[in-house]
């Protein structure tokens, strides 16, 4: 679970430095890439 919550702070502050460096990201990217962070680590799990 610590590692999944890891993931998820990890991408907002990706996402964070993509949104300084290109203004205009959308939200809906952040969420996508939350969903495809927590599959990765889903699957990573599972493996």
């Amino acid at each position: 679970m610590i590692g999944l919550l890891l993931n998820i702070l990890a991408t907002a502050l990706s996402l964070l430095v993509v949104d300084i460096i290109f203004p205009g990201v959308k939200v809906d990217s952040f969420i996508v890439a939350m969903v495809a962070g927590g599959s990765y680590w889903f699957s990573q799990r599972t493996g």
